[in-house]
């Protein structure tokens, strides 16, 4: 965590160190108030100048920038609840149980992780497919119960 916390400092990398964060931690950092505006300087996206032919969208567009004062401080409160050389994801222990109500609850990201992990962990089990309609998944997420 501490490398990550680190990187968030970085504007490049920092959205992408706060989804890492999010998604070990399961902090939310709208929620807590923990996401800040775009640092100056920060280009996102295509701009409304017709001599620019730069128009590609910047794939991390939707992911907030963290506020690292912030974070580190939620995280020197928080640390002593993760245990070292324990993987995580959305704030519980990677266990059968814990991948499989990240696999319910979480959102679209974590649940792609929880999938692949679970696939990985069990031989001959298919990756569970995350992109498919809600009820679908809702129906076979049902039959694994």
């Amino acid at each position: 965590m501490p490398w990550l916390l680190e990187v968030a400092g970085d504007p490049a990398l920092a959205r992408l160190a706060g989804q890492a964060i999010s998604l070990i931690t399961g902090l939310d950092l709208a929620a807590e108030q923990l996401a800040r505006r775009a640092p100056s300087g920060v280009r996102a996206g295509p701009t409304d100048d017709p001599s620019d032919h730069d128009v590609a969208m910047d794939p991390d567009g939707d992911l907030p920038f963290p506020d690292v004062a912030g974070v580190s401080a939620w995280w020197r409160r928080r640390a002593a609840e993760y245990r070292p050389g324990t993987r995580y994801l959305l704030g519980r222990a990677m266990t059968r149980e814990g991948l499989e109500q990240a696999l319910r609850e979480g959102h679209q990201v974590a649940r792609g992780a929880a999938a692949v992990e679970l696939s990985l962990r069990e031989r001959g089990r298919a990756v569970f497919e995350v992109r498919g309609p809600g009820f679908a998944q809702q129906e076979a997420l049902g039959q694994r119960g």
